[in-house]
């Protein structure tokens, strides 16, 4: 399952913690680039960094073809 998770906080990080254990296909998207490389140090995930309105990051991020978007 392919998840898009809007912001890298408490919340985003422990989503993509249980999601990464089930074997899904996380990105996260966060305007704080220090928290994300803070986040991804130790989880499997891809991040971008930006707005997470922005509809072209979205684009990017592959929203199209993402099961979850939270």
């Amino acid at each position: 399952m392919k998840v898009l998770i809007l912001g890298a906080g408490e919340v985003g990080e422990s989503l993509a913690r249980r999601l990464v254990g089930e074997a899904s296909d996380v990105t996260l998207i966060d305007r704080d680039r220090d928290r994300l490389h803070q986040v991804t140090e130790n989880l499997d995930v891809g991040f971008l960094v930006g707005n997470a309105s922005s509809p072209r990051l979205l684009e990017e991020a592959g929203i199209r073809s993402t099961d979850l978007l939270v």
